[in-house]
This record gives structure tokens, C-alpha cells and sequence, in this order.
């Protein structure tokens, strides 16, 4: 199973930026990691943050990740065929049954290893400008995926 879930990343650039909800200046970016091993599979580019989840999916990695019949997604990416949300009553309230929490347990994974990597100080206190930011979370990446390779 794959997980695709977004992040907010502070950055002083202004350029790239937008004020969003959480943060004064934030950049949204798209991370895809495999529930068994906790890798990262793809990380899309960065957009403003105050963009939704399933706009920055469509525009990023909606072109590039191949199709694959079982990604999941929280309930931000609700409206895409692609990505498996949790299942929701014509009111539209999320219904809460053993299918929900089958899928929380496997969206923790996802925000796991999101947290794990936000939690890198190039990240936290990003000062980068223009295209580097989209290198740094890539990088960022690859190091997450370096650590279990060693493993």
C-alpha cells in the first residue's frame, strides 16, 4: 500500500510562498511512502501553502507516479479516482467502522515518516530560494531511504 500525504514547510522566500493557515509562509509539498517499510516512493515539487492537498497531487505527482491500485490518502484528497479515501455518509461525515480503522493505522505510518522527516533542521528553518527547496526535500528523502538500506 502507498500513502500520499502533504506537509508544510516554512520558507522565507516570497517568490514561491503564500500565507497560509498554519504557517506566516509556507510551501506544500507532496511526500508518497510505502506502508510495509516506511520508504519514501516520490515527493512532488513545491507550491504555495495555502493550495489544497489534491490540487498539489494533481499538479506534482498526479503526472508522474504511475498507477498503482492501492494508494491512499486522508481525507484532503477527496474528489480524485486515483487515491482511496476513507468512506463517508451522504452527509458527509466520515463513517467510522473496522475498514476506518484498518485505514488509520496505515495512515499513521504516512505521518510518521513525514514527521521524520520534517523534523531535519534544513527543513524546519528552510532559508533556501527558488527551485532549491524541491532539491533539499528530495535529498531529504533519499537520506530517509539511505538509513533503511543500512539497516
Amino acid at each position: 500500500m502507498w500513502i500520499v500525504d502533504a506537509t508544510l514547510i516554512p520558507d522565507h522566500d516570497q517568490q514561491r510562498t503564500a500565507k497560509s493557515k498554519n504557517y506566516r509562509r509556507s510551501l506544500n509539498v507532496q511526500i508518497v511512502c510505502r506502508a510495509r517499510d516506511r520508504r519514501v516512493v516520490a515527493v512532488g515539487n513545491a507550491r504555495p501553502g495555502n493550495r489544497n492537498d489534491i490540487v498539489v497531487f494533481r499538479e506534482t505527482l498526479g503526472t508522474v507516479l504511475p498507477e498503482h491500485p492501492r494508494l491512499s490518502g486522508d481525507g484532503g484528497y477527496r474528489g480524485s479516482d486515483r487515491i482511496r479515501t476513507p468512506r463517508r455518509e451522504p452527509d458527509g461525515r466520515i463513517i467510522k467502522d473496522r475498514n476506518y480503522q484498518r485505514f488509520h493505522k496505515h495512515r499513521a505510518v504516512a505521518e510518521h515518516t513525514i514527521a521524520r522527516l520534517t523534523d531535519h533542521q534544513i527543513l524546519r528553518q528552510c532559508r533556501r530560494r527558488g527551485n532549491a527547496i524541491d532539491h533539499a526535500v528530495a535529498g531529504v528523502a533519499a537520506l530517509h531511504n539511505l538509513k533503511f538500506d543500512i539497516q
